[in-house]
């Protein structure tokens, strides 16, 4: 097989320096503990805490989520793409910042820098590093960033713990969760399993963008198998979903094989070896996982 190592130097740099300015903000606050305690959240939350090993946790300023066997397609039925990914996410205030990079049809190196920062989202896409395909942005990307960041609770419990989050018990397996951040208030539907997990989640805050136009379609994120770290139980197994007029399109595929909590030196991550992706050239990988 043949591999080749791959960030796209110009936009490594731009996310290098959002992620300097981000950690810079809490050089000095090495743990943050949440303005919420976990008895006062609805019972599927706090049953949820407790069994994968957060109830302890509450002191989190920064996580790094550790992806490996990540695809993304581009159109309904389309080719699967393996990705790299970068990712990390903060708690006081609420910022995720996400670099992508992938090899289009064994040519064509694609890039992406995915963040909400600063009560801002956007979508920057290059190819080669320098040539900017779109950069999206304004009020409906800060919701659609901004509704990600609440789905990923289920990876980053903490977030129940924090005063922009709000939680509401719908039914015994059902829990509406609300995010609110500057301008945007988004919200979406949590789903637990007999064993209280989260299962999935589901919004239709976020925009599916199509030539420039956005349309506010339903989205799933589900949840498969769960892997042990330590004390704590994650979520491994990852889809997400848009649920198009024309019929869903699952378009991303991975697994979630660990978490770093509190690195705030995480511009070291840049220069780390498990950072330095291997983009892939064989045209009949597939994603795999359990759901």
């Amino acid at each position: 097989m043949k591999r080749n190592k791959f960030w796209p130097a110009a936009l490594k740099a731009v996310f290098a320096a959002e992620l300097a300015a981000e950690t810079n903000k809490y050089l000095l606050l090495p743990a943050h503990t949440g303005e919420r305690k976990p008895g006062e959240l609805p019972a599927l939350l706090q049953q949820h805490l407790r069994i994968c090993g957060f109830a302890g946790q509450e002191s989190v300023v920064c996580c790094r989520m550790i992806w490996k066997n990540t695809f993304l397609r581009f159109r309904p039925g389309g080719k699967w793409f393996p990705t790299e990914f970068l990712q990390v996410n903060f708690v006081p205030q609420p910022a995720r910042l996400v670099l992508m990079a992938t090899r289009l049809w064994g040519l064509l190196n694609f890039g992406a820098r995915d963040k909400y920062q600063d009560g801002k989202g956007s979508m920057l896409i290059r190819l080669f590093g320098r040539l900017t395909i779109s950069d999206n942005h304004g009020r409906k990307m800060d919701k659609a960033e901004l509704v990600t960041l609440l789905a990923e609770t289920m990876i980053l419990p903490v977030y129940a713990l924090q005063s922009y989050t709000s939680w509401e018990q719908v039914d015994e397996h059902t829990i509406k969760g609300t995010m609110r951040d500057g301008h945007s208030s988004v919200s979406g539907l949590f789903r637990f399993d007999e064993k209280g997990l989260f299962r999935s989640f589901e919004t239709n805050d976020r925009f599916y963008t199509d030539n420039g136009h956005y349309h506010a379609y339903g989205w799933t994120a589900g949840v498969g198998n769960y892997i042990r770290q330590g004390d704590l139980l994650l979520p491994s197994a990852f889809k997400a979903t848009w649920h198009l007029p024309t019929g869903d399109h699952e378009y991303f595929r991975g697994e979630l094989t660990g978490l770093e909590l509190n690195n705030t030196a995480l511009s070291d991550s840049l220069n780390n070896p498990a950072a330095s992706p291997e983009l892939k050239n064989e045209k009949t990988e597939e994603p795999t996982g359990a759901f």
